[in-house]
């Protein structure tokens, strides 16, 4: 279990509601529409063998959108060019905390029934940009380290077929203001989950013109990559697929 602090006033009083590591669903506008979506898929996959698999949260969902959306122009485009020979699975859901990818793994059993070469893991970002139901502020980088820990675990579990590729989290001046700085101490907590069949790649330098300072033309609001930085996000995959 994480531990979990919560501020209220001056004082910081411990919590036992729920942390990032435990299972919860979404009762947003996601709660319904997209995780439908994904457990028809998760239906429609069982049986199947795979080069890999995708599980995360919005930047991972983009993969499926065409790069002329107007409202979300992602990465269709770009993933057919790299990776449209292989079979592959996408469980990316908008929005989705540690604890909600969680939830599809352990409650929905969107891991169970398929097999793959590797499972990708990208997730940890809304943790700080999504404050939990309840709570005023957001997760630490080692409390969303922390979920990210107990989904590797889930995987690895179920998959023991598979070697998972967790990704890092993707330079953000997003959050609390303070996002770059939590994203790096984020991404060293992840590194530390590395052995084994896991490994860790922190793919953020290629995003960056300097410190705290996102190359123009990759993002559209900071946080979900344009086409062309699906570009670089897909060069920096197809490198670490084939290293594995």
């Amino acid at each position: 279990m994480c531990a979990i602090v919560a501020f209220g006033g001056t004082n910081a009083l411990a919590d036992d509601r729920p942390g990032p590591d435990v299972a919860v669903p979404r009762t947003d506008w996601a709660g319904g529409s997209y995780h439908y979506l994904m457990n028809e898929m998760s239906r429609a996959v069982r049986g199947q063998e795979f080069d890999f698999v995708v599980f995360g949260d919005s930047i991972t969902m983009g993969w499926i959108y065409p790069e002329t959306d107007k409202g979300w122009p992602g990465g269709r485009e770009v993933w057919q060019r790299h990776f449209g020979k292989l079979k592959t699975a996408n469980f990316g859901v908008s929005g989705d905390r540690t604890e909600h990818v969680l939830w599809r793994i352990v409650k929905a059993g969107q891991a169970d029934g398929w097999t793959a070469k590797t499972i990708v893991l990208a997730v940890g970002i809304n943790n700080n940009i999504q404050v939990r139901p309840g709570w005023t502020t957001n997760d630490t980088p080692a409390q969303a380290a922390c979920g990210v820990k107990a989904i590797v675990g889930e995987l690895l579990a179920r998959h023991p077929e598979s070697k998972v590729a967790l990704i890092g989290l993707l330079p953000t001046p997003g959050g609390d203001g303070r996002a770059y700085g939590w994203v790096r101490d984020c991404n060293a907590e992840l590194a530390k989950l590395a052995g084994g069949r896991v490994s860790f790649h922190d793919i953020g330098a290629r995003f960056l013109a300097a410190p705290n300072e996102q190359l123009p033309g990759l993002f559209r609001d900071t946080l979900h990559p344009l086409p062309a930085g699906y570009e670089v996000y897909a060069r920096a995959l197809e490198r670490i697929l084939s290293d594995l």
